[in-house]
């Protein structure tokens, strides 16, 4: 599976690699970029078949960068799991209608991820939970 991991703290994409580590996705699949330029910049080159994406990001923010994925046909289905710090209903309802596959509150936690991606190689949708 091939993974690409935003976030602009390099302490949370480590994180975010050391859960996939423990999870037992390899390495040799994850990608990484530090803000959504970045990021869009890696999926133009090779598609993703899961972004892992941080909400908070100076410049292209996750939130922003989730609305091009889904205007543009060409990535309009790779699953996105939106992550933030922020627990609250509001960027959850507009994550989820924007397009969000599924949601996560930092900090990760390895049971939460395993269980977003096990649902996305599954085909699960966060809205048929």
């Amino acid at each position: 599976m091939k993974i690409l991991i935003v976030d602009d703290s390099p302490i949370m994409r480590n994180v975010v690699k050391n859960t996939l580590a423990a999870l037992g996705y390899p390495s040799s699949g994850w990608r990484e970029a530090n803000d959504g330029e970045s990021a869009w910049t890696c999926i133009l080159q090779d598609i993703p078949d899961v972004v892992l994406l941080d909400w908070n990001m100076p410049g292209l923010d996750g939130y922003e960068l989730l609305k091009r994925l889904r205007a543009d046909e060409r990535f309009s289905k790779v699953p996105v799991v939106m992550a933030t710090s922020e627990n609250n209903k509001t960027h959850l309802v507009a994550a989820i209608k924007a397009g969000a596959t599924d949601y996560l509150i930092k900090p990760v936690r390895q049971d939460q991820l395993g269980e977003k991606l096990m649902h996305i190689q599954n085909g699960i949708l966060l809205s048929k939970l």
